[in-house]
């Protein structure tokens, strides 16, 4: 017997989620986006015990307080019903049937099966055929992190049978005892003979409990000849060792096991990791497994299939991720993602994600955020510098087909056709039949067998259907790599797609940023570098903190001065020291104040406060 889906309602953060669960499951998120809370909610709909303060500790902010008998709501699909679950209500072994658990503070809590409601001890053999197991992460060994694993054992004790059976291991305590006591209090000769005529004292052993002594027991792994408590290994081991016993716990008890594994892998070596990774597999071919995990190791190894992405929305309520990708193959997303050290896993666990064009576009952001007090990576988000428009529609398709919260910032040439010249305009006859002449002595000079030189041919020859054909003219949005994004992602209606179209076209900045800002993307009015360069002033500001590292070397003349500015700023992520003292001195003298780049700070800082 399993659980197949989850429908969970009014738990903490949980207002409503559901989810289907495997053999084994691996949630991920960023932080706070509720994970714990789902496994919470599993455990807590086998509670046997549920207090009205327990329900309204547990009931999410929205219905607290609201009048009318707000109720936490569990229903697990359970598949494969043993028999002594089906005859509770009358169905036939193997069945699946639909388990519900509703919970408020001012009403005993309601467990139906089926549609049959269950008394006290029908719900008492459920949960003895489902035990429902919480584990907190390793690392709280010394601090109760044991304690699931005596629970355990204890309910696996109790169920044994025959000379191993709790019954008969607590006779056989109680009778060494009294056999040893008897050395101790003789029969006879006692003042307790003579003063009140007693035939001789016992131990009393009625009273002993078993649970007193499993509460005490702990784990221990045979190294070298000796027993080392587990409270003596490092961490990696600690983990390892404790799985292990998991493991074959799940193997030996009777009835179905759910495990609720928080962060097993929690602060362990990629390589421990894994192993932890292989043993929940092991544990999953007996037992159920739920998993959380922050570590991209983990979900590597288990696989998309097991994984069940969650995030936070606006209210910070839990939801499920939509992840849907049916158009891309682990290879592709690998291609995809690996130029940047990434992995689809590791965008999943980021709250954010942010695509740029390039290493400079990325280098002069993260230094802008650092003005505003802003860390990227205390704030769970990546910056990936894309290498180009292009590429970053590539990879915002495949974060949107993750359900990552992603966001684009593009210089203004992304919402042009991709049809730019190669040629200058005016170029009279003389001057064409002289390139064209030279583009054949070039081809003859190109080795094109080789990959290289293919790419070399291939663009000679569009430079000479150009010079024949004549320069074309870049449309606005039709065709661009801007449109490529905002129709693939399908966050716009074709109406509001429309009429981005018209407001780009007209550059109407303000009507079509709040387009913009809707699809997730940011788009400069020019470049990033023209950004730091608007006026004067700024320029200034620019050329002497150029200067004072040595970065240039006479002053350009006004007639070249921003394109020579700008294609300083072009290089300038080689330089940080450099870069941190142009942001800073701009930010100082205040050019920041109403531009461009307060608004996109604003954009961008949305997500990462």
């Amino acid at each position: 017997m399993h659980i197949s889906r989850v429908h969970i309602r009014h738990f903490r953060s949980v207002e409503g989620l559901e989810l289907d669960l495997g053999r084994l499951t691996v949630l991920c998120g960023p932080n706070s986006c509720g994970k714990t809370n789902v496994l919470r909610a599993l455990e807590f709909a086998f509670k046997p015990d549920i207090s009205g303060d327990d329900a309204y500790g547990n009931l999410t902010w929205r219905v607290r307080d609201q009048t009318g008998g707000a109720a936490i709501w569990v229903t697990v699909t359970l598949e494969d019903c043993p028999k002594v679950v089906a005859d509770l209500v009358g169905a036939q072994a193997g069945s699946r049937l639909t388990y519900s658990l509703k919970a408020g503070r001012n009403d005993k809590p309601v467990r139906k099966l089926g549609n049959v409601k269950l008394l006290d001890e029908q719900s008492r053999i459920l949960c003895e055929q489902f035990t429902v197991v919480y584990i907190p992460p390793v690392r709280d060994i010394e601090a109760g992190g044991l304690e699931p694993f005596r629970r355990l054992l204890a309910i696996a004790l109790r169920r044994g049978k025959g000379v191993h059976s709790h019954k008969s291991m607590a006779a056989g305590v109680r009778q060494r005892i009294e056999e040893r006591a008897r050395l101790v209090l003789p029969a006879k000769g006692a003042p307790a003979n003579q003063i009140i005529g007693a035939q001789g004292l016992h131990v009393n052993t009625e009273s002993i409990n078993l649970d007193y002594v499993y509460n005490s027991v702990g784990i221990a792994a045979r190294l070298k000849g000796r027993n080392i408590p587990i409270e003596e290994l490092g961490t990696g081991h600690q983990s390892v060792v404790a799985m292990s016993a998991y493991q074959q716990l799940g193997e030996w008890a009777s009835g179905e096991t759910l495990f609720l594994f928080e962060e097993p892998d929690n602060h362990l070596h990629p390589s421990t990791i894994r192993a932890i990774a292989s043993l929940l597999e092991s544990i999953s071919t007996e037992a159920q497994v739920v998993a959380t995990t922050h570590s991209p190791v983990m979900l590597n190894r288990v696989g998309f299939g097991q994984i069940r992405g969650l995030a936070a929305d606006p209210d910070r309520c839990t939801r499920r991720r939509n992840i849907d990708l049916s158009k891309y193959s682990d290879k592709q997303r690998r291609q995809i993602l690996a130029p940047y050290n990434i992995s689809a896993s590791e965008a999943l666990l980021a709250n954010s994600v942010l695509v740029v064009e390039g290493i400079n576009d990325a280098a002069i952001i993260r230094q802008l955020l650092d003005l505003e007090g802003v860390d990227p990576d205390h704030a769970d988000a990546i910056i990936i510098p894309a290498g180009g428009k292009d590429k970053v529609v590539e990879i915002c398709r495949l974060l949107h087909s993750l359900d990552v919260n992603w966001k684009a910032v593009f210089d203004w040439d992304a919402a042009l056709s991709p049809d730019v010249p190669y040629t200058v305009a005016g170029m009279n006859t003389a001057q064409t039949g002289a390139v064209r002449n030279a583009i054949g002595v070039l081809r003859t000079a190109i080795d094109a067998n080789s990959k290289r030189g293919r790419g070399i041919v291939k663009n000679l020859n569009a430079v000479d259907n150009e010079l024949q054909q004549g320069r074309p003219s870049p449309r606005l949005y039709d065709g661009s790599a801007l449109e490529q994004l905002v129709k693939s992602v399908a966050i716009l209606s074709a109406t509001e797609q429309a009429d981005l179209k018209a407001r780009i076209r007209a550059t109407q900045v303000r009507k079509y940023g709040s387009l913009l800002a809707k699809t997730r993307v940011w788009l400069w009015p020019g470049e990033i570098e023209d950004a730091l360069l608007v006026g004067t002033p700024s320029q200034d500001i620019v050329e002497a903190c150029l200067r004072s590292h040595g970065l240039l070397a006479a002053s350009p003349t006004a007639a070249d001065r921003q394109n020579v500015l700008r294609n300083k700023l072009k290089d300038i992520s080689a330089f940080p020291v450099a870069l941190a003292d142009i942001v800073t001195s701009l930010d100082n003298a205040a050019r920041f104040r109403y531009s461009a780049v307060s608004s996109a700070l604003h954009y961008i800082c949305s997500d990462l406060a």
